[in-house]
């Protein structure tokens, strides 16, 4: 795992070395084990590297990798599980070492484009052919890597964080208020393209790109909905059971490959559970869990994570959040994730990372909810039209933004695919998966992990397990009473039933009391002196109404305060 970014000139000017150095300074937290990179002759095209060694810790195997014949060059983020079964086809080439990324260069060489259909893993990667002058960018099927870019006449600009494109004031810093529109009325605000940045761009996940004669080029590679007609399920249900434990089964091992310790991340829900059961039986090391919890029981999963800990003989590591936790956290936060965010569990998983650094590597049991009908929006059968809209947030919004900033930007549903099933819950779970809830939960699990200089790995989001889970019967989704009721019954008599059959807890967090009580000078203090009211995006009586509602216990819902409080912090950040 590390940190990637480049640059082409396409008006043959050339790139100063401290260009280089800022870029490969600004990502070192993603990659503290090396620093490296490859300018052309011309000095018009250069690849930088920070390197997480994972696989292959030996100095040959730091990046930019070369290959034999010095026609191309290579950087990497990420992991490619399944590296040594693809590397058998690949006898002919000489490897000079045992990394992941080597074998993604020789593969790209042998079978073009489509050595991306051969790859199980994470991934973001460059690769450029010098006698072509042609740069070649990918990204894996469900986009657990980042990759951002920006592009005018004169330069091609990647990266694997944001921060990077404006270091050199070149790039103007411009706000999208689309993606802030978005943010503030809706559950979409991780654009599958764009940024909050309106110059700043990303590659698609499941796509690649390629970049010659000046022009950019991105076309799509991952197919889910062709790859669900491949997908057989057996008619008996308890073949269904024992297909899908194989299927988790291997999706886990998979993701264990690694010549580091590895660690993993425990909510004591049941997915983290399953994870943290299966590893603890085919991983040939102890591993140690980590989680957050809060002192007020009633919002603490710390007993559940305990739980599943001590059936599995695992030790575990907690990291309590408090108010103040939050308050000194805050600053930080909004700089660390570099766009706005969902919230409190944010930044206390962070707190969790970088207070339990036990080992490089962390499982994570994300993924699931969104295949296999883990959230209870999906219950209702009577949709005709999927809603963005997060609980009552979407009402509260329409009677506090500016009239004129929603009819201009309110414009986001064609960027999703609403209706393409015959059944609601299933387009609710598709575009849950590449557009809504995983695809911001990813991008916020990259940007707290790598902070850290920690891999975070979603051991479920295998392309065979999630498409499979997704082509259930309704019935293996939602028996009446338990939702992902498969997953339940397939890990029946091997897991404590108090672990299997406790009722699906959402994230539940202390905001709304801290924001009442500890908090709430701190909070008006912020109101008081926001920016936000000088761009009309907000009505600021009816916001200053609503508010007052909130303290006086008239609502209950402190998630719209949390997003002008975030919102406001990241425009303070960038000056805008």
């Amino acid at each position: 795992m590390c940190g990637i970014a480049g640059l082409i000139n396409f008006n043959n000017k050339k790139i100063p070395k401290s260009y280089a150095d800022k870029i490969l300074n600004n990502l070192f937290h993603r990659g503290p084990d090396n620093k490296g990179y490859w300018i052309s002759e011309n000095k018009t095209v250069l690849l930088c590297n920070t390197r997480l060694a994972i696989i292959d810790l030996s100095k040959r195997a730091n990046q930019p990798i070369i290959s034999n014949d010095d026609r191309y060059i290579i950087i990497f983020n990420g992991e490619i599980y399944n590296y040594i079964e693809i590397k058998k086809k690949l006898q002919k080439y000489n490897f000079k070492t045992n990394s992941d990324t080597e074998l993604i260069l020789y593969a790209y060489i042998e079978y073009g484009e489509k050595c991306l259909n051969l790859f199980d893993g994470i991934f973001s990667f460059v690769i450029y052919d010098k006698l072509k002058s042609n740069l070649f960018c990918a990204r894996d099927s469900f986009g657990v890597k980042p990759f951002y870019y920006y592009i005018d006449k004169n330069l091609f600009f990647f990266s694997s964080e944001i921060k990077t494109f404006f270091l050199f004031n070149n790039i103007e810093k411009k706000i999208n208020l689309r993606a802030v529109s978005s943010y503030l009325s809706s559950e979409y605000y991780e654009n599958t393209s764009t940024t909050f940045y309106k110059n700043i761009k990303k590659l698609k996940s499941g796509s690649f790109a390629k970049i010659s004669n000046n022009i950019y080029k991105e076309q799509k590679y991952f197919n889910f909905k062709k790859l669900l007609n491949t997908v057989s399920l057996p008619k008996k249900q308890s073949e269904r059971e024992e297909n899908l434990k194989y299927l988790i089964y291997e999706a886990i091992k998979k993701s264990l490959v690694s010549d580091v310790n590895i660690g993993l991340s425990s909510s004591g829900g049941l997915d983290s559970s399953i994870l943290q059961y299966v590893v603890s039986k085919v991983y040939h090391k102890k591993v140690t869990a980590s989680n957050f919890y809060f002192d007020d029981k009633n919002y603490s999963e710390r007993q559940f994570a305990k739980s599943i800990s001590d059936f599995t003989s695992s030790k575990i590591k907690g990291v309590k959040i408090t108010d103040k936790t939050f308050r000194n956290s805050f600053k930080n936060s909004v700089k660390i994730n570099e766009e706005p965010h969902s919230g409190l569990p944010i930044i206390a998983y962070e707190q969790s990372i970088s207070k339990n650094k036990n080992s490089k590597v962390l499982l994570d049991g994300t993924g699931i909810d969104e295949a296999h009908l883990g959230y209870n929006k999906y219950l209702n059968l009577s949709l005709n039209k999927i809603s963005l809209s997060q609980d009552n947030t979407q009402s509260i919004f329409t009677n506090i933004i500016n009239n004129n900033f929603s009819k201009n930007y309110q414009n986001y549903d064609s960027d999703l695919e609403l209706d393409i099933f015959d059944k609601s819950y299933l387009n609710m779970m598709y575009n849950d998966l590449f557009y809504i809830k995983l695809p911001r939960a990813l991008r916020f699990r990259d940007k707290i992990s790598m902070i850290n200089s920690v891999e975070l790995r979603p051991s479920f989001l295998d392309k065979n397990l999630i498409s499979y889970l997704f082509s259930l019967n309704y019935e293996d989704h939602y028996n009446g009473k338990y939702q992902k009721y498969l997953l339940r019954k397939s890990f029946d008599n091997l897991i404590d039933k108090k672990i299997l059959f406790e009722n699906k807890r959402q994230v539940q967090t202390p905001q709304r009391e801290w924001f009442r009580t500890s908090l709430k000078e701190w909070i008006d203090l912020k109101i008081s002196n926001s920016p936000i009211w000088e761009m009309n995006i907000f009505n600021k009586k009816e916001f200053i109404d609503l508010y007052e509602n909130f303290q006086n216990k008239k609502i209950n819902n402190s998630f719209f305060i949390w997003k002008f409080l975030n919102l406001n912090e990241w425009i303070k950040f960038n000056s805008f």
